[in-house]
């Protein structure tokens, strides 16, 4: 079966090119500084915030330990 149609494949307009994007020259990198900014604070606060972290599980891990002694009555035995 043969559909004729008034126009034939040859006669179609060529599809458009995209534009290409046209950039402002001050543009050009400015994501990728924020991008390095955000990831520069991020590293900042997790540096401020490690002392702290550790200072904590230092003191977790002396708590810790000192319960466990004092609750199997080691430390009853080793004062007396």
């Amino acid at each position: 079966m043969i559909v004729s149609s008034s126009r034939s494949w040859k006669n179609r307009p060529e599809p458009k090119m995209p534009r290409p994007v046209v950039r402002k020259p001050g543009e050009s990198g400015f994501a990728l500084l924020i991008v390095f900014v955000m990831a520069a604070a991020i590293s900042i606060g997790l540096y401020l915030e490690l002392p702290r972290s550790v200072f904590e599980s230092q003191r977790a891990k002396k708590n810790c330990s000192s319960t466990a002694a004092t609750s199997t009555g080691w430390a009853s035995s080793a004062t007396t």
